[in-house]
């Protein structure tokens, strides 16, 4: 029974030596080259402190919600080209000052630049309400979107 407890102490300690570092407060490393800026219903956003940017697996990042106010994604990249929604291969949200998560239903991402380390082009959609089941609520235009990504 002595020889029980003193593994069980001997493995917490272990186990709280092991894990005594891992918390840093920035899990994902920031890269200040990238930016997006844009308006929506003429109030102009930028974002410069973007926490995700990165070009994997042919999958574009540039933001993340919960920690940027927009995320821009493009799956399947393959080249530079003109992205037109509704896609499956494109997904832009918009979180705003009050809560309201918004999602883009219409409009276009044009990546112009795209190389193994940088991504650039321009964006311009129809945003509405992502709880707006029904879609009768009111759309917002996101217009002049710019986005830089080195990575």
């Amino acid at each position: 029974m002595k020889n029980l407890l003193f593994i069980a102490a001997l493995s917490l300690v272990m186990v709280g030596m092991a894990c005594n570092n891992d918390d840093d407060n920035n899990p994902v490393t920031m890269n200040d080259d990238c930016s997006v800026s844009y308006t929506i219903d003429g109030q102009q956003f930028t974002e410069n402190d973007i926490v995700v940017c990165a070009l994997l697996d042919g999958t574009l990042n540039v933001g993340l919600i919960g920690s940027n106010d927009i995320q821009l994604q493009v799956n399947n990249l393959t080249g530079p080209g003109t992205f037109t929604f509704p896609n499956d291969d494109v997904i832009i949200l918009v979180d705003l000052d009050d809560g309201t998560r918004l999602g883009a239903e219409a409009g276009t991402i044009t990546v112009s630049d795209l190389s193994d380390s940088k991504a650039s082009g321009t964006f311009s959609v129809t945003l509405r309400d992502i709880n707006d089941w029904m879609q009768e609520g009111p759309t917002m235009s996101l217009t002049n979107g710019q986005f830089s990504a080195s990575y």
